[in-house]
């Protein structure tokens, strides 16, 4: 069923002649002052050549960490101001995912408690 949508007239697309024969299809010379500086600064700010036959190599296959547990999602809705300064403690811990930083948290409280600590995927790394 096509609910009418097939009668609509839909106008011609304009033509298009672009003149092209004008432009030059190599790419442009930098200056070569500019580009060393521009080099150079990548280099200070830990960018690297990626040009073949270049000295930089890579670390080879990094094995991702695996999660053995059971898993389970939680969303929180909150005031910003809360969710903003656990993003950033969070931050400072200097952890991968919210779950490490709610996982030392809770640790915490209980330690503070004088209850042994739930062996966790926190200690683990």
């Amino acid at each position: 069923m096509s609910f009418g949508f097939d009668k609509v007239k839909r106008p011609n697309p304009p033509e298009r002649n672009l003149d092209l024969s004008g432009l030059s299809m190599k790419a442009p010379n930098p200056p070569v002052e500019k580009e060393k500086k521009a080099l150079a600064k990548g280099e200070k700010l830990g960018f690297s050549s990626r040009e073949p036959g270049s000295a930089a190599t890579g670390q080879g296959r990094v094995e991702r960490r695996r999660q053995h547990t059971a898993s389970r999602s939680i969303f929180i809705k909150g005031p910003e101001a809360v969710l903003d300064r656990f993003v950033a403690y969070t931050n400072e811990l200097g952890v991968d995912a919210y779950w490490q930083a709610l996982e030392k948290l809770l640790n915490e409280k209980d330690s503070r408690a004088g209850r042994e600590s739930v062996p966790g995927m926190f200690e683990a790394h």
